[in-house]
């Protein structure tokens, strides 16, 4: 079979939205570190849980602690900061939700599914603990539970970024490809666009339809928001090819 830029693509669609879905919780986690010291540094302001909102002002210092090492790619540091604000504080759903997510940045993904599962059994509607078990569940397949776990996220964040991403891409690999355009769009107008990806699965969608002059303006967008991109060469071939009728 020849492997054309469609196919690669494709592939790396599969092999690394995960990996870029998780990186927008904690980035947008870094907009709010100057904040006061009672504010939760949370992906997004709307939502601070009971537990959150009871966290003493140690637990906080370590979450931002931590936010800031994973800002500088020091994920085992990170780790350590979140694990000490759960020793002060074992409540804290926020912390929960920046473990794991550390953990996945560490490539320890069973042991952030641990840290998801445990952290939900108390705070089962938190929609940051919510994305966290959905990413963990789109990178062992299991696409149909992670749509579950979004749109529960979403019923409390319905313009969640990061959630809006990972939901088109569940989407696409289960083959709802029209709802999966329409989230993509979604999450590409939302305030705090920091996933271009979601543009490759809006034009895998669209190459899937034959909809090619669809695909190439999505293709575009996506070279527009990430051009030093790993996949940008293969991306501006695919698109030199649908110019050229192929």
């Amino acid at each position: 079979m020849k492997l054309t830029a469609g196919r690669l693509l494709a592939w790396f669609i599969v092999v690394t939205f995960v990996t870029f879905a998780a990186q927008p919780l904690l980035a947008q986690r870094g907009e709010v570190l100057q904040r006061t010291a009672r504010e939760l540094p949370a992906p997004v302001q709307t939502y601070r849980s009971v537990h959150d909102r009871l966290a003493p002002k140690e637990a906080i210092q370590h979450l931002v602690k931590g936010i800031e090492h994973t800002q500088r790619q020091q994920h085992s540091e990170a780790e350590a900061s979140f694990r000490e604000a759960l020793n002060v504080y074992p409540d804290f759903d926020t912390a929960h939700a920046a473990l794991g997510e550390s953990l996945i940045a560490q490539e320890r993904w069973d042991d952030a599914q641990h840290v998801a599962a445990h952290a939900l059994d108390k705070a089962p509607t938190h929609p940051s603990l919510l994305r966290l078990m959905a990413a963990i569940q789109q990178h062992f397949k299991h696409y149909e539970e992670s749509l579950k776990l979004l749109r529960r996220s979403l019923s409390v964040e319905p313009r969640n970024e990061p959630a809006l991403s990972m939901l088109a891409r569940a989407e696409y690999r289960t083959g709802d490809c029209p709802n999966a355009i329409v989230h993509a769009r979604h999450a590409h107008e939302a305030t705090l666009h920091l996933n271009p990806i979601v543009h490759l699965v809006s034009a895998a969608c669209f190459e899937s339809a034959a909809h090619l002059e669809d695909a190439k303006v999505e293709y575009e967008i996506f070279l527009r928001e990430a051009p030093d991109d790993l996949a940008a060469e293969v991306i501006r071939r695919r698109i030199r090819e649908i110019a050229a009728g192929n």
